[in-house]
């Protein structure tokens, strides 16, 4: 599994949230939730060959941090799902208020 990424990193203070999709055999991807020191939740991504040993690749969604966007204060992972030649990345994004809101961002597959 994974644990928590060095001091200064997006995920340093630790990792949780984690949403994985089988591409193929030996083949496996996961966003997570990686939780700053700052309490800033931001999404990393990270993959495997057995789904039981992880390698991360880095951030791949940062939280948007502008005032008043639905993801001012953090954003999670929520899923993953193929659909054809495109991956749609569920996501949630939380306010300043708190509040929860779904996120979408499609993107070609496959991916890198």
């Amino acid at each position: 599994m994974l644990s928590a990424g060095p001091p200064g990193s997006f995920d340093a203070a630790g990792v949780a949230d984690p949403v994985v999709l089988r591409v193929a055999t030996g083949d496996h991807r996961m966003l997570y939730t990686g939780i700053a020191a700052d309490g800033v939740e931001r999404v990393g991504y990270a993959t495997s060959t057995d789904a039981t040993t992880w390698t991360k690749r880095g951030l791949v969604l940062p939280a948007g941090e502008q005032p008043f966007a639905a993801d001012e204060s953090g954003v999670r992972p929520s899923g993953l799902m193929v659909d054809g030649a495109t991956l749609h990345a569920h996501f949630a994004g939380t306010d300043r208020t708190g509040r929860g809101r779904a996120l979408h961002a499609p993107t070609a597959y496959p991916t890198p």
